[in-house]
């Protein structure tokens, strides 16, 4: 499935509040974020997706978009990685300076 597959969330977003501008949309998408995180309510993360999907597409661009984070996954496969099983999280091993 590709971002474009999402164009009509941003067609419904843009007839639905054809003035929101590009900060309005980044508010919106804060403010649903926001409501999921202290309680991690699943339901939520549809509003979560649909507000970073509206604020991408007026940000870059759905294609655009797509293009950035296939490059950004480029990058990342190139990583070397380590997981913190403290933190159960993943990081990148930073590479030294060459010198």
């Amino acid at each position: 499935m590709s971002l474009r597959d999402y164009q009509h969330i941003v067609d419904w977003a843009n007839a639905t509040f054809p003035e929101q501008t590009l900060d309005g949309s980044r508010a919106k998408f804060i403010e649903e974020l926001n409501e999921f995180l202290p309680t991690l309510d699943e339901t939520e993360l549809p509003d979560v997706f649909i507000t970073l999907v509206t604020y991408v597409a007026k940000l870059h661009g759905l294609a655009k978009f797509e293009d950035l984070v296939a490059g950004k996954m480029a990058i990342n496969k190139a990583r070397t990685w380590r997981f913190n099983a403290s933190t159960g999280t993943g990081r990148h091993v930073e590479e030294a300076p060459n010198g």
